[in-house]
């Protein structure tokens, strides 16, 4: 089998991580540059589009540019995340080295327009006027509204009231979500420049208008970045997701919120809660399960979370292609981290039914040495799967981002070539967390029941519960209410005295009616 068919092969089968580590061994094989360009830029799409590995994308789009600068959708590649970091300033060095090769009329219009807006979010008025001059002349009659954009930049302290009002009336008329949140954003622009107490007002309505507008996230999120609001952030996709009824939509919406969380801000906590809400209503969200794999087991070492996680996802999918990547992922965390093959066997004699080629399956298949039997289609008489809690998260809320697949160096930032001379490098910054002013406390839909130690009924020896108290003073201190509550499940199964027992269970109790909102685990 070629390096083509295999990769095709581990794609349709939604092998994310052996198509990634198909592609670096074809990278490593392959010697004409083209084909390497190619596979870096397969690889770059894979690592950000399953993996939210954003600076590890930027490389491989880096090298597949300096390969063959004739790979153009590289360098739009790497603009999209930049846009999704809101790094506006390699934005722009992306667009002009773009434009250094564009050639047909309708891309550079495209490009010069792009450009424009940007340098206008960055101030730089004069040179926002000579793109969108520029755009106008690359129409050639074609229709484009760089000539309004050109008028927005150009409104002097005489006529900007008319030119905001304008383009507020057009904001609030249109039906569009996407033309909206653009009027909005146009609006701010000017407002910016000569009334600087309205700019956030109307950038917020911009942000909630199309909270999917990733030029509206760039400016609105770094804004409250810049000022220290993060928590605001949240707050506003929240109002945005209450407003959403259709589930699918509110899945597709959460996921987006989580992919900034986990990308720009590099919150794995609020990240990893909203990724799980998302996967709730729309189990089908691979790249969302990959980052709690990640966060949960590889980095959190919770491992049988995530198992109950996938198992309950993919009873919700159902027994179709959907759950296919669920049950691969159940199965092989059963096998691989926790070493319980008859569990993993089950996973498998599920998967079986589903994909009964897929490389988790054959590889399990060749571990015991045998065919697995699809499972009978009735259900099992598994109890329901649990929901899987957050993992622990340090002090510091810009924590590294979550890798799924072991992490790269940084890119360094590459200095330009002179302009007689061809591009053949993007210029990759290395990117940052942004600061976050303080850690966002999120109050999660439901929080799991952790599991039960045994019960001792002269109780556990008193170096264990001194142990667990010290820990119980540590959570509470830090706020870290999810292992709190874990705790003091875990004190009450220890002591022995039935009153200090009861302490325990009622405070954990009160925290699952009043802090989780979550009935059954207080009932319970």
């Amino acid at each position: 089998m070629d390096l083509e068919q295999r990769l095709k092969q581990l794609e349709s089968h939604h092998d994310w991580q052996g198509l990634a580590e198909a592609l670096e061994q074809g990278l490593a094989a392959a010697q004409d540059q083209t084909v390497k360009a190619a596979l870096h830029l397969r690889l770059g799409r894979l690592l950000y589009g399953q993996f939210l590995q954003g600076v590890r994308a930027l490389k491989h789009f880096q090298d597949a540019f300096k390969l063959n600068p004739a790979l153009i959708e590289a360098l739009g590649e790497a603009r999209n995340i930049y846009w999704e970091l809101g790094k506006l300033n390699m934005v722009q060095k992306l667009l002009e080295l773009q434009l250094k090769s564009a050639q047909d009329g309708p891309t550079r219009l495209a490009l010069f327009r792009e450009l424009g807006d940007v340098l206008s979010d960055l101030g730089d008025y004069e040179r926002a006027t000579e793109a969108y001059a520029k755009a106008l002349q690359s129409a050639e009659g074609r229709p484009t509204d760089a000539g309004e954009r050109l008028a927005d930049v150009q409104a002097s302290a005489s006529d900007w009231q008319d030119r905001v009002g304008e383009l507020l009336r057009t904001a609030h008329e249109s039906s569009s979500a996407a033309a909206k949140s653009d009027a909005f954003i146009r609006a701010a622009r000017v407002a910016k420049r000569f009334a600087p107490g309205e700019y956030e007002g109307v950038l917020a309505q911009a942000y909630a208008a199309d909270p999917t507008n990733v030029k509206a996230a760039a400016i609105y999120e770094g804004l409250l970045v810049e000022t220290e609001r993060t928590e605001r952030i949240l707050e506003s996709q929240r109002e945005s997701l209450k407003s959403v009824s259709d589930g699918a939509a509110k899945a597709a919406l959460g996921f987006v919120f989580a992919a900034r969380w986990a990308v720009r801000h590099q919150n794995v906590e609020v990240a990893g809660q909203l990724f799980e809400e998302a996967l709730r209503l729309d189990p089908t969200l691979e790249p969302a399960f990959t980052f709690l794999k990640d966060t949960y087991g590889a980095k959190g070492g919770d491992y049988e979370s995530v198992i109950r996680l996938a198992d309950e996802l993919s009873d919700r999918a159902g027994l179709d292609s959907r759950s296919a990547y669920l049950l691969a992922n159940a199965g092989l965390l059963s096998w691989r981290e926790r070493g319980d093959l008859i569990r993993a066997r089950r996973f498998f004699e599920r998967l079986a039914r589903v994909d009964a080629q897929h490389p988790a399956l054959v590889a399990f298949e060749a571990q015991i040495g045998e065919k697995i039997v699809a499972a009978p289609s009735q259900p099992s008489a598994r109890p329901p799967a649990a929901p899987v809690a957050a993992p622990t998260v340090g002090a510091t809320p810009s924590a590294p981002a979550v890798e799924a697949t072991p992490s790269a160096p940084p890119a360094a930032e590459l200095e330009e070539l002179p302009p007689s001379e061809p591009p053949v490098a993007i210029a990759v910054e290395e990117v940052e967390p942004e600061p976050v002013a303080a850690p966002v406390s999120v109050a999660p839909a439901s929080v799991p029941a952790p599991a039960a130690a045994p019960a001792a009924a002269s109780g556990a020896s008193s170096a264990v519960i001194a142990d667990l108290k010290e820990k119980l003073a540590q959570q509470e201190a830090a706020k870290r209410f999810h292992d709190y509550v874990k705790t003091l499940l875990l004190l009450g199964d220890a002591v022995a005295d039935p009153a200090e027992r009861a302490e325990y269970y009622l405070k954990a109790a009160d925290l699952y009616v009043n802090k989780f909102a979550n009935q059954a685990e207080a009932v319970r």
